[in-house]
């Protein structure tokens, strides 16, 4: 058999169209959103765990004040607990 000849059973594939204008805009549009929507969720997701443990350091706050410690050290820990909310929502402050 030579290099040019197709195998009998074979059927050779036209070529296909390229796509039309429209369906390249939409194509596209649509990865757009995908790409969005897996950012949007990575981004809740992560928000919603610096809530979380900024509901747990301000829960600790009383504890920290009840606690025999100097009161240097003790307010020391509880400022630095309450600022912990300012790098997230700085349009608060």
């Amino acid at each position: 058999m030579s290099a040019t000849t197709t195998p009998i059973g074979h059927a050779t594939s036209a070529p296909q169209p390229a796509p039309s204008h429209e369906a390249q805009i939409w194509d596209r549009v649509d990865s757009q959103i995908q790409w969005y929507g897996r950012n949007a969720r990575r981004s809740k997701r992560n928000y919603m765990r610096i809530k979380l443990v900024q509901i747990v350091a301000a829960a600790f706050i009383p504890v920290l004040a009840a606690a025999s410690l100097p009161s240097s050290k003790r307010r020391f820990a509880c400022v630095r607990i309450t600022r912990f909310g300012g790098p997230v929502e700085p349009e608060v402050y």
